[in-house]
């Protein structure tokens, strides 16, 4: 209210919001931003986000596309196009994503486990295994991507070694599975 042209503190508003659950409430508080802060990239960002979390895909990948290629745009738009369900779309743009600076681990580690995610949907297993090496070589405590390469490895591409060590990174990260810790201890 003190300084309603202050990008910084839209975010933090706006940020409060989402970390509410009140993605609606964010997106009606924008619409009273003035419109030069509403162009702010950042914000754009963030309104593309919020429109994806309330599944407005078509409105979310406009606001995206405009800020290609921007990584963070990329991945976004990776999240939108696999909710849409349209996988060749989103693994372009994670792999988009996942050119970002060094200093993005955490955003390149997620590309590669988005793109990992697409291109098991699109029956393009090696691939996708080698999208979560990726993922894990970026973010080696990556948890979520170790198990799904033990699990892509075990059940796709029967290949029992690689499976045994992504699961048992997975167990050491804290993981628990009762079934897949069995079938690893049960393996010399």
């Amino acid at each position: 209210a003190s300084d309603p042209n202050d990008v910084r503190g839209w975010l933090t508003v706006l940020e409060a919001e989402r970390a509410g659950g009140r993605d609606l409430a964010a997106l009606a508080r924008l619409e009273s931003a003035p419109m030069e802060v509403r162009l702010d990239p950042r914000l754009r960002l963030f309104e593309a986000g919020a429109l994806r979390r309330c599944s407005r895909y078509p409105e979310a990948a406009v606001l995206l596309v405009a800020l290609l290629p921007d990584p963070a745009a990329a991945y976004e738009l990776g999240l939108v196009e696999f909710a849409r369900g349209s996988f060749d779309e989103a693994c372009a743009a994670f792999a988009t994503a996942a050119t970002a600076g060094a200093e993005a681990v955490d955003l390149i580690a997620d590309a590669h486990y988005g793109r990992a995610l697409g291109l098991e949907r699109l029956g393009r297993y090696a691939e996708a295994a080698d999208e979560l090496d990726s993922a894990v070589a970026v973010r080696d405590k990556f948890l979520e991507a170790w198990l799904q390469l033990g699990l892509l490895a075990r059940y796709r591409l029967g290949d029992s070694p690689r499976a045994r060590g992504a699961l048992a990174r997975y167990f050491e990260l804290g993981g628990d599975d009762p079934e897949l810790r069995r079938w690893l201890e049960a393996r010399p």
